[in-house]
Parts: C-alpha cells; sequence; structure tokens
C-alpha cells in the first residue's frame, strides 16, 4: 500500500487501527498517507514482521509477540528510535502483536523496551491481541512456510 489514491478497504482498516488501538491522535490529512511493508525481507531489523509509515510522522514496527525474547525487544526498540530519528519520523510505535493477554511475558518485554527506549516520549509500546490486528496486518505474522 502506499501514497495517496482512493481509500482502500485496507487503508481504512490500518488508519482505524492506528487510530483506535494505538491511540494515535495523528490529523485525518496524515493518515491519508499510509505505507505498509513486510519488514521480513528489507532494511527492517530482524525479527519485525511489518513496517507501517503513517504520513511522515509515525513509524511502526509489528512484530510477532507470542514467542519474542526480551532481548529481541531491545534490538528492535533501538533500531526503531534510530529509524524513526534518521528518516525524520516525529514518533515510534513498537506494536507486540499477539502479545496483548498480559502475563509475565508481556511484564519482561515491556521493561525491555522501557529500558532500551529510556525517557523517550516519542517512543510507544503496544502490546496488542492478534485479534485486533486488520487482516492485511495479520497475514504478515503468520509463519511462513520453509
Amino acid at each position: 500500500m502506499s501514497d495517496p489514491g482512493p481509500p482502500t478497504s485496507e487503508h481504512a482498516a490500518i488508519a482505524c487501527f492506528v487510530r483506535d488501538t494505538l491511540g494515535c491522535s495523528c490529523p485525518d490529512e496524515t493518515l491519508r498517507r499510509i505505507r505498509l511493508s513486510d519488514g521480513r525481507g528489507g532494511a527492517a531489523p530482524r525479527g519485525v514482521s511489518a513496517v507501517v509509515e503513517v504520513g511522515g510522522r509515525l513509524l511502526i514496527y509489528l512484530v510477532d509477540g507470542r514467542r519474542l525474547q526480551p532481548a529481541t525487544v531491545t534490538d528492535v526498540a533501538v533500531a526503531g528510535r534510530h529509524a524513526r530519528d534518521a528518516q525524520g519520523f516525529n514518533r515510534f510505535r513498537l506494536v507486540l502483536a499477539g502479545a496483548g493477554d498480559g502475563g509475565p511475558e508481556a511484564a519482561a518485554l515491556t521493561a525491555a523496551f522501557q529500558a532500551a527506549a529510556g525517557a523517550d516520549d516519542r517512543a510507544h509500546l503496544h502490546a496488542v491481541p492478534a485479534r485486533d490486528l486488520p487482516d492485511s496486518l495479520k497475514v504478515l505474522i503468520q509463519p511462513r512456510p520453509a
């Protein structure tokens, strides 16, 4: 998905996810430009399933949080903050897909993110149940055939 053109249902679902699930207060104009890319084959850090760029202002990394180690969260958080700054985004959000049910694993992942982000108020962590993802993002966290 790339810039602009008429909104598709996929675009609308991601915009709704960004605004309603992640709590982004981006103006409508910003949400009109959403770019989604599969993070597993490109320049995204290891462990990132998808990269969502919203209006040149918000950078989102989506990772499969169901089998994630705290060290991976640390690496992805550091890389995401660096990419945010290098590419001129205002905010970075790390979405742990499937880790939205809480528990001790989620606490360890949150602690790893907080240690990596420090006092950076432009970096945020979201643990989101897989069922709350738009279909276009759900498919990107599914295991791939060998």
